[in-house]
């Protein structure tokens, strides 16, 4: 029996002394947070003042990156079509060749 009862006390008296330390240490928090409310503010500010300078940097440089992928990609089709259009030019010489040749053979066959 004198267990329990020493432990129920225990139990009040830690809640009591752990409830306590726990309302001064937070009054004491509270205290020193109004007390510098406005360095805490000037603080603040200027942290979301260069948040907003990175966030501007961040999106010129993606609009940059995006640009000059653009400009490659145009290179790109230019170069491409430019070979399409050399291809097909030589398509067109070979197979006018091979017509003459044909025609050439048919004749001498004659």
């Amino acid at each position: 029996i004198g267990a329990v009862v020493g432990s129920g006390f225990g139990l009040v008296l830690g809640g009591t002394v752990g409830g306590a330390a726990g309302f001064v240490g937070a009054g004491a928090v509270g205290y020193g947070a109004y007390t510098r409310r406005e360095d805490i503010s000037a603080v603040a500010a200027k942290s979301r003042a260069k948040s907003m300078e990175v966030y501007g940097m961040a999106k010129q440089h993606a609009a940059n990156c995006a640009a000059s992928g653009r400009a490659k990609a145009v290179e790109v089709i230019a170069a491409i079509r430019q070979r399409v259009l050399a291809s097909k030019a030589l398509a067109q010489e070979t197979a006018a060749a091979a017509k003459q040749m044909a025609s050439a053979r048919a004749t001498a066959a004659k």
